[in-house]
């Protein structure tokens, strides 16, 4: 190998068609995108007439590793020095322009506005739901939808207009000749109209969604890399919120950069050692015994203080980190679990699972591995899942929780109340708890609709073998009504706020429940 093609020497020119601005974002993308494979673009660089040697850079994670970027070459001859060009500057699975010759074009169209006045529009596209068609289909059929929205956007966009795919899911159109805001809107939303119908992979229909993000040249940035970035933040938002189609506005992207660098700093915490765990008390009204804790993540920044778990969580699902989050709170439980066994009081922990989680195959045989590393028994170990988390994907959520299930694991539905699902549909899921959400808890009193709807609950959940959990008990009114009603299990501040395992040790050598009369 010469040192022309030394792999440092082709990074080194595959990044530098990145701007430096765009650089750490799309480094990001890359980390959050599919976990198997994605590519920021691939890219034909010259070395010898003749000869193009293409590059890919991806990011690839299993079940044992951070992830680690791989850069892959390989030499490609041209027949024609003119032939160059398409392969730098087209992407190779659709043929559509790449992310550098939008950029160069967007410089054109900009160059002549500054001439001629007017202006232009541009558009940055994602794709919903991509990820669940790699899954099902494989990448086969994930490259042939990508290739069948090109066609769509190349169909419908105007025949001066620029269609160009980004990179995975990502496309853009720059509207180039001089057009005012409405007109930009107008076109864009032909494309969404286009976009809503039905696309054929393996002789199955489906429909997918897409989050498009809109700026306008002069007033939404000066150059072709600010626009694009612009309008990746508006497209970022767009899908966040669910609104389909968002214009970029200034304040967007102080927003965007401290997601951004929280997002990073949330890698950050999971990784070395920032994140923390507090457990709660569940306390069986019966006889006053805790039989189990529920683990609760909990992070403090080092410069921004106590992050609430619903933004940093949430914050995990958008960027891709809810596994590695998932996986560091089922570690820490299970190590937890264990020295509660060690010290002679086997609890059993609850851990919060998410929509996306019932999507991993290899979960069953991370949890095996874990509980079998510390030679705990499935019974030491609870999943909590809510309503909408199995109802984003009954098929995958059903067969994960009986592979579980069947493995000796317990499933406990949280929030139950504020979801669609009935009990019997639970039942066929083989879920052993249910977990009354707070808001029918907290204002429980004897004359009242929560009252009817809590007695209802229990009533039906017990004939169907379903142990209840009543979350939010703060007092001792509603102990004492709960306990007429019937109920298994409380959770609450009136027994205990999440706390640190020394501390709950501590409560419980001196009595949980010796306040409660």
């Amino acid at each position: 190998t010469d040192a022309q093609n030394r792999p440092e020497i082709i990074l080194t020119e595959l990044l530098a068609c990145l701007a430096p601005e765009a650089l750490a974002d799309q480094l990001e993308r890359l980390r959050s995108g599919r976990e198997s494979w994605c590519a920021i673009e691939t890219l034909a660089l010259a070395h010898g007439a003749g000869v193009a040697q293409l590059a890919q850079l991806r990011f690839l994670t299993d079940q044992c590793s951070e992830g680690v970027f791989v850069l892959s070459t390989h030499d490609v001859a041209v027949a024609h020095d003119a032939e160059l060009p398409h392969h730098a500057l087209h992407d190779l699975l659709t043929g559509l322009p790449n992310r550098k010759m939008l950029l160069d074009q967007v410089a054109k169209a900009i160059g002549g506005v500054k001439a001629q006045g007017g202006s232009f529009g541009l558009m940055v596209m994602d794709l919903d739901q991509f990820k669940d068609v790699n899954d099902s289909f494989g990448h086969v059929g994930g490259d042939s939808l990508l290739c069948q929205v090109g066609q769509l956007l190349s169909a419908t966009a105007g025949e001066n207009d620029l269609v160009a795919r980004l990179g995975d899911d990502d496309f853009a159109v720059l509207f180039s000749l001089p057009q005012n805001r409405q007109a930009v809107w107008h076109k864009v939303d032909q494309i969404a109209q286009a976009l809503q119908r039905q696309f054929i992979i393996e002789d199955r229909k489906l429909e997918i969604g897409a989050s498009m993000g809109v700026v306008h040249y002069p007033t939404d940035g000066e150059d072709e890399q600010t626009l694009l970035r612009h309008a990746e933040i508006a497209s970022f938002l767009a899908k966040r919120d669910g609104l389909g189609i968002v214009a970029f506005e200034q304040q967007q992207e102080q927003t965007n950069h401290d997601q951004l660098t929280l997002k990073a700093d949330l890698r950050q915490a999971i990784n070395g050692g920032e994140l923390f765990i507090h457990y709660q008390p569940k306390v069986r009204i019966s006889d006053r015994r805790c039989v189990g804790v529920e683990a609760l993540t909990r992070w403090v920044h080092p410069t921004r203080g106590f992050i609430p778990p619903d933004e940093f969580i949430a914050l995990a699902e958008r960027a891709g980190l809810i596994k590695n989050l998932t996986r560091w709170v089922i570690a820490q439980a299970v190590e937890q679990a264990a020295r509660w066994r060690e010290a002679g009081n086997p609890l059993c922990v609850a851990v919060n699972l998410s929509a996306r989680n019932l999507q991993e195959p290899d979960l069953v045989a991370f949890v095996k591995d874990k509980l079998a590393e510390f030679l705990l028994p499935p019974s030491a170990l609870q999943f909590e899942i809510t309503e909408s988390d199995i109802m984003a994907d009954p098929a995958k959520a059903i067969a994960m929780i009986e592979e579980l299930h069947g493995f000796g694991i317990e499933f406990a539905v949280d929030d139950f109340g504020t979801g669609y699902s009935s009990l019997a549909y639970l039942k066929k899921l083989r879920i052993s708890e249910l977990k009354i959400d707070k808001g029918f808890i907290s204002q429980l009193n004897s004359a009242g609709d929560d009252m009817v709807i809590v007695h209802s609950t229990i009533t039906m959940a017990h004939q169907l073998g379903i142990r209840v959990v009543a979350e939010g008990v703060e007092d001792q009114e509603i102990w004492d009504l709960l306990d007429v009603l019937e109920c298994d299990v409380v959770q609450g501040y009136l027994i205990s706020r999440p706390v640190s395992p020394k501390d709950l040790d501590a409560s419980l050598a001196k009595g949980l429940t010796s306040h409660i009369n």
